[in-house]
Formats: structure tokens, C-alpha cells, sequence
């Protein structure tokens, strides 16, 4: 689950430049006119993309952000750098989360029953 928006985001990348191809095969980069022409002809189909991509990434960063606040034995300045290091990183931070905090949690960890 942590690496869904990181591979949405990823799809967003690889369905850009496939697009933009052709001015990257004939060395065109420069040509902005060009480019901005693939971009506008594509436009909703990219907004939609990096959209749905946004809204899996915020879910995750709520899902992550309530899995801190209800955890007991963490520290709370520990809990602020992983809120920190999750805001920043974005996509890039969820997996990391999930393989040094979520994993590696034995089965009956305490929580909180709720967030206060």
C-alpha cells in the first residue's frame, strides 16, 4: 500500500515523456512550441493522472499520520520527524515509513484508542 503513490506518480512520469518522445528522439527539446503543444493537446488526461496520484498520496499521509499519533511507546519528537520527513518526501518517504516503522512493529503494539 505505501508504494501506490509512488508508482502513480511514476505512471504520471512515464506517460509524459512517452508522449513527449518524438522531441526527445530527434533531439528537439528546445522546440517549446512543440512541447507545449503535447502538453496542452494532453492536458486533462495529465491532470487527471497526477490528480488521482495526489489524492492516493494524501489518503497514505492520513492513514501514516493517524498510525503516529496513535502509537504509545514512540517519542513524541520521533513522531514529529516522521510527520516531517512524510510531508517533505512525499511518495518517496511512505515506503520508507512502512519498511522502519510499520514493518518492523511486533503484532501487539500498543496504541491509543484514539488520537488526543
Amino acid at each position: 500500500m505505501s508504494f501506490v503513490p509512488l508508482i502513480a506518480y511514476t505512471i504520471c512520469s512515464v506517460y509524459y515523456l512517452f508522449l513527449i518522445r518524438p522531441l526527445m528522439h530527434h533531439q528537439e527539446m528546445d522546440d517549446h512550441g512543440t512541447l507545449n503543444e503535447i502538453t496542452a493537446n494532453h492536458f486533462t488526461s495529465l491532470t487527471w493522472m497526477v490528480c488521482i496520484a495526489t489524492v492516493l498520496a494524501a489518503v497514505l499521509f492520513f492513514y501514516c499520520l493517524y498510525y503516529l499519533l496513535r502509537l504509545r511507546d514512540m517519542a513524541v519528537w520521533d513522531k514529529i520527524g516522521w510527520m516531517v520527513f512524510l510531508v517533505f518526501f512525499g511518495a518517496f518517504a511512505f515506503p520508507v515509513f512502512w519498511y522502519y516503522s510499520i514493518r518492523t512493529e511486533p503484532r501487539n503494539v500498543r496504541m491509543k484508542d484514539s488520537i488526543d
